[in-house]
């Protein structure tokens, strides 16, 4: 039986939405050296949210369950560079977006 985007986004037990694990990579830069965090989110948008307010300057890779979701990296007019990895975006590469 496969199950529904729904389902997986919320805990089928109790009704709330599903925890996941989420980590941050980051580069060995001029900002800092290299480092994971992991912590939890119930979504991709408190996880990048979480990811801003750690990553500062440096540019770190948001992992979720084990699977790349995208790279961040602030630009030098301050605003958010989001980069979605490779094996989640469409055949023709990578989306970008940016949140200022």
């Amino acid at each position: 039986m496969q199950r529904s985007s729904y389902q997986d986004a919320v805990n089928t037990h109790s009704g709330e939405p599903a925890i996941h694990t989420y980590r941050l990579k980051f580069f060995d830069d001029r900002f800092g050296p290299h480092k994971d965090i992991e912590f939890k989110a119930a979504t991709a948008a408190k996880a990048i949210s979480i990811a801003q307010s750690e990553a500062s300057n440096q540019s770190v890779e948001l992992w979720c369950d084990g699977s790349s979701l995208c790279t961040l990296k602030r630009t030098n007019d301050g605003v958010w560079e989001i980069r979605s990895s490779a094996n989640r975006s469409s055949s023709s590469g990578r989306k970008t977006f940016l949140l200022g």
